[in-house]
């Protein structure tokens, strides 16, 4: 079963992907098969996620002129609802911002994507009637996947207009215009499209209403890293927190200046500062992963008791774990640890981690004994690795 990566770009290979297309240019991945997302999202899905009240809703004027946003935090509620959904009617597009916080499909589809590559990904749903524009031509400060759910959309993707933009290169004079030299495709559903930040875009609905997810891949950057060198720094060197000179001015830029800035410099760029302000960052970058949460409060009730453990059905997280044998222990290495276990329960971990849906009896155990079989299932379990259900 492929992993939700590979599902996504199929049919380009994600190592195809990562050296054709990543941060270099945009993709139009065609299948000719609507229903390809259905699992993932759908019209009544944007409909049951609207009610709800999700962590953002908005919507977009007919003409681009006007955005009105709500949260649920400033009080909206069902005349809201029903609001963005008379705005649509007009010629609105209707938006619902972090679905990956509220909606369950899509909040599984990101969680797994983080784990397999170990960047934060956000979801947002896109609602627009047949022959409207939600937005200008613009460009992202993140690169993002978007996946067409239903209808079909004509894009038109320029150039680059800003390489690699951080979020304070947001809107650059010349960013909103598509100019002459781009190229215009429908995206149709089932389809995927890949864009690089800073690459300007703009989308227009064709014939009937148009639903798509774009998947904000929140990447990590050298300045991030390089900031928490700094950081780092001033924390440790007193010399980097003192204040400049008094009546400092234009007339004090001379040598000297520009020689304690190099030697300040130097204290940033430290072996030492640098090697531990790397391990805190990616300390950091692991604290933000929230792999493993989806059914792991119920799993680990159901599973109290040994005695009902086999009336249950178990599913593995297999996407979020590489198992490697390392003499006598086996390793489950996930994006923000490793789970160890003994040898001997190798066959039964990785039978766990592949297992849909299936009663204990159905898992093949090697030479574990059933006690011994039930240890490693509460500790997949606690890890994240493992769900049961009723």
């Amino acid at each position: 079963m492929p992993n939700s990566f590979d599902w996504i770009l199929w049919p380009i290979e994600a190592t195809d992907f990562i050296e054709t297309y990543w941060e270099k240019q945009f993709v139009h991945i065609r299948r000719n098969e609507p229903d390809y997302y259905r699992d993932v999202f759908s019209i009544a899905m944007f409909e049951e996620a609207l009610v709800r009240n999700p962590p953002s809703l908005s919507w977009v004027s007919a003409d681009q002129s006007s955005r009105t946003q709500l949260t649920p935090n400033r009080g909206y509620n069902s005349s809201d609802v029903n609001r963005a959904i008379e705005a649509f009617s007009t010629g609105s597009t209707i938006i619902l911002d972090a679905l990956h916080k509220h909606f369950p499909p899509l909040r599984r589809l990101c969680v797994e994507l983080e784990g397999l590559l170990g960047i934060r990904f956000q979801a947002n749903a896109y609602l627009t009637p047949p022959g409207r524009q939600g937005f200008r031509p613009h460009y992202d400060t993140h690169d993002v996947l978007v996946i067409q759910i239903h209808g079909s959309k004509k894009w038109r993707v320029g150039e680059e207009a800003f390489k690699y933009p951080l979020l304070a290169h947001n809107d650059i004079p010349g960013s909103r215009t598509i100019g002459s030299n781009y190229e215009e495709f429908s995206l149709e559903a089932g389809d995927a499209l890949y864009i690089p930040r800073g690459v300007v875009h703009e989308a227009i609905s064709e014939s009937g209403t148009s639903l798509h997810i774009t998947l904000g891949i929140l990447g990590y950057t050298w300045a991030d890293v390089v900031a928490s060198c700094v950081a780092r720094a001033i924390d440790g060197n007193p010399a980097l927190r003192e204040s400049l000179p008094l009546r400092y001015d234009r007339d004090q830029l001379d040598p000297a200046l520009s020689e304690r800035i190099v030697e300040l410099i130097q204290k940033i760029a430290e072996p030492d500062n640098v090697t531990k302000s790397l391990e805190c960052f990616m300390d950091e970058c692991l604290k933000a992963y929230e792999g493993g949460l989806e059914g792991k409060l119920s799993t680990l009730i159901l599973l109290e008791s040994d005695s009902k453990l086999q009336e249950y059905r178990l599913s593995g997280a297999n996407s979020f774990g590489e198992v490697l044998r390392d003499k006598d222990q086996v390793i489950v290495r996930c994006t923000d640890k490793e789970v160890i276990f003994p040898a001997q329960a190798e066959v039964a971990v990785r039978s766990c981690l592949e297992a849909q849906m299936a009663k204990p009896a159905e898992l093949d155990r090697g030479n574990l004994e059933w006690s011994e079989f039930a240890v490693v299932v509460k500790r997949l379990a606690r890890e994240g690795l493992l769900t049961a259900k009723d």
